[in-house]
């Protein structure tokens, strides 16, 4: 979705993940019922869903990536970032230690007002747009 520029789909999507996460004790099934809820209401967990899932654990931090418009080129030691968007409900985040080449830097995302500022410990590796 954020390939094809539906950055808010992606957002609301992550933003639900977030939610059911808290509601399952961060521990992600491998999927949920398709039953309709109210805002409030915890989604409703599929009897036989394997609990916790790896690959849906790990899908948080794709559709996080997806979110912040992250894109990193290790080889060329450039992290780009584009369009950044926070999940709802999330104001202030920070990547620590990310590794680029042989070096690491913090990221750190922040929301004002209708748009969200990067920070980077290394301005000259960041490209941000």
């Amino acid at each position: 979705m954020a390939r094809y520029g539906e950055r808010r789909g992606v957002v609301h999507i992550t933003a639900a993940m977030f939610e059911s996460g808290a509601q399952f004790e961060m521990r992600l099934p491998e999927l949920f019922c398709g039953f309709p809820r109210e805002p409030g209401d915890a989604p409703v967990p599929y009897p036989v869903a394997c609990l916790p899932q790896a690959w849906a654990a790990g899908s948080v931090f794709m559709m996080l990536q997806a979110c912040l418009g992250l894109t990193v080129d290790g080889e060329a030691g450039v992290i780009e970032v584009k369009d950044p968007r926070l999940p709802i409900g999330i104001d202030h985040f920070a990547v620590l230690r990310l590794g680029v080449g042989p070096e690491t830097l913090d990221l750190r995302f922040e929301r004002q007002g209708d748009r969200v500022v990067v920070r980077s410990s290394a301005e000259a590796r960041l490209k941000a747009t």
